[in-house]
């Protein structure tokens, strides 16, 4: 009867031992990952607050650059000829020719922007075949 107890007792308290080395072991761990989540926190909270900086900043810097667009220029007015004077040269109301080649690289919007790019849907030129 007597080895029945003591091992009864025995396994009780291994038990007990088992339970309190998990609970002290889980312990460790849930407060290793709060520490992890509150530093996780605070890199996004930095995060934030510097795209909020740079937000400010970029707008500002938009708005600076609106002012400082000059307003769109008018064509100069051609000079009227007096109706007597049949010898001045005609002038015409089409635009001259370019006549230099300016690469699409040079070539910017006047809110400083490169050209827009249109991709396709899918993200890939099509392949089928056009029949």
């Amino acid at each position: 009867m007597m080895p029945i107890v003591l091992w009864s007792l025995s396994a009780i308290a291994l038990l007990a031992c088992g339970w309190l080395a998990s609970a002290w072991f889980h312990k460790r761990k849930i407060g290793a990952l709060r520490q992890q989540v509150k530093v996780v926190k605070q890199t996004a909270a930095e995060h934030a607050n510097q795209a909020r900086r740079q937000i400010a900043q970029l707008q500002t810097e938009i708005e600076s650059r609106k002012a400082a667009v000059p307003p769109p220029r008018r064509l100069p007015e051609p000079a009227k000829s007096a109706p007597g004077n049949t010898t001045s040269t005609v002038i015409s109301d089409k635009p001259k020719a370019i006549k230099t080649f300016v690469p699409d690289k040079e070539l910017l919007p006047p809110a400083g922007f490169a050209h827009t790019t249109i991709v396709p849907r899918d993200g890939f030129a099509s392949t089928e075949v056009m029949a």
